[in-house]
């Protein structure tokens, strides 16, 4: 149906060991026009988490979108403790806190979160967006076309969050090639709601399976205007990397 907009909200992920070099990550992309932010959490101390997240919107300031991904990796205790205090951080939601299968725990902490709650990895088809929406556990969904099969499947779960009001935002994979950062580009343009911008991470790499990588700019990711996806493989890189069997 072409693009319904000009440009694309892009995800900078922020990860390390230390709360000080979060702060000087934020900084650097923020200057360099980033306008959203992801925290992968569970990796520090709980203490450390909360400070990174208000250390961070400060760096950032008001407007940028920042949330929280756990990857799974927190206690019930942890995680309330989380929500309770980073929420001053104007969190936009908190990622999968339990395992994928934990409804249950992730509904409890639903009830007395002041900060949504967003499925990723309980969230591997439209069945099981149905079943956690329908619970109350979630407000949002992080989509993406590994686990839903695909630009087209994706799509049709990103109409159906939109129709059950959960928010959503888009990722294929981590360090997938800028093969597949095209698609997910070309999805994020043309879907009707994007609420929380794209994940690409192909740029993050140090090499890549196309003769010219995609990469973000502005805090946006622009449409590949190539044909097809966009993007021209390096047939050379795809033989180099090629398992060996």
């Amino acid at each position: 149906g072409g693009p319904v907009r000009d440009t694309v909200l892009t995800m900078c992920l922020l990860g390390n060991p230390d709360v000080a070099q979060d702060i000087a990550d934020a900084r650097k992309y923020r200057a360099q026009g980033y306008n959203c932010f992801k925290l992968k959490v569970g990796v520090k101390r709980v203490e450390e988490e909360i400070e990174a997240a208000l250390a961070v919107r400060e760096v950032i300031g008001p407007e940028p979108v920042l949330c929280a991904d756990a990857n799974m990796g927190l206690t019930f205790a942890d995680a309330r403790r989380y929500v309770t205090r980073a929420a001053d951080a104007g969190l936009a939601f908190l990622e999968q806190p339990f395992r994928d299968n934990d409804l249950a725990t992730t509904l409890a902490l639903a009830r007395i979160s002041p900060v949504p709650l967003c499925a990723d990895e309980s969230a591997h088809s439209l069945e099981s967006i149905l079943e956690w929406q329908r619970a109350g556990a979630i407000g949002g969904v992080n989509l993406k076309t590994i686990k839903l099969g695909g630009t087209a499947a994706t799509l049709r779960a990103a109409i159906v969050c939109d129709t059950l009001g959960l928010a959503i935002d888009l990722a294929s994979k981590i360090a997938e090639s800028s093969i597949a950062t095209a698609g997910l580009i070309h999805l994020g343009y043309c879907i009707p709601n994007l609420d929380w911008g794209i994940n690409p991470t192909s740029h993050y790499l140090t090499d890549d399976l196309v003769r010219e990588p995609l990469q973000p700019a502005n805090g946006s990711s622009p449409r590949p205007a190539g044909p097809g996806l966009g993007v021209e493989v390096d047939e050379q890189a795809v033989e180099r990397y090629r398992a060996k069997l």
